[in-house]
């Protein structure tokens, strides 16, 4: 019970007790990226930040499955760092995690034809979107476009799931590059 009645001298108050239970449950689970956003930005749909690696940045802890969603057009080169696996500074370990899983989609969804109105686009001879972690990714209602590779998985060991409205278009080379593992599901 967060509120709290107490009576002194004939006059009864309510109090609001906030316990560290209720502050470690309301945690951050849901990041918003946006290219108006900024990198000190909180990773709140009003205060964005303007990267993914940057939301990449606020996840710490191993027990949730982040979301992350994409607002509108980002032009720079995405990446879900190696770091995600581990917050220790000698390098990625598979022994602690930064988060359960993550899943990265599109904020406004899809066009009447399919089309994910969110996207990452960029000039040719870049990736769009760069997984080099271990932890389990999901792409959904995100289009990868305008780069030299779509999508780039680095890690060996990746899980990566290409979800509901994936669209990979106008790519220099290759569409996706993998060394690791990727699930195309088809609805």
């Amino acid at each position: 019970p967060y509120l709290v009645e107490e009576t002194a001298g004939g006059v009864t108050t309510v109090k609001c007790r906030i316990t560290n239970a209720m502050v470690q449950d309301y945690r951050l689970r849901t990041i918003y990226v946006s290219s108006t956003g900024s990198a000190t930005g909180t990773g709140t749909f009003f205060n964005p930040v303007n990267s993914i690696n940057n939301a990449v940045s606020k996840m710490h802890d191993k027990t949730i499955d982040y979301k992350i969603y994409v607002m509108g057009t980002l032009s720079s080169i995405q990446e879900i760092p190696a770091t995600l696996t581990d917050t220790t500074p000698s390098g990625p370990s598979d022994t602690n995690p930064r988060a359960k899983s993550l899943t990265i989609s599109g904020y406004n969804g899809l066009e009447s034809n399919g089309e994910p109105k969110d996207k990452i686009s960029l000039g040719s001879g870049h990736s769009a979107l760069k997984i080099s972690t271990k932890i389990p990714v999901t792409i959904k209602n995100l289009m990868l476009t305008d780069s030299g590779t779509g999508l780039l998985v680095e890690e060996s060991d990746a899980n990566v799931t290409l979800s509901d409205g994936v669209w990979i278009s106008d790519c220099d080379s290759n569409t996706i590059s993998s060394s690791g593992n990727i699930t195309i599901r088809i609805i």
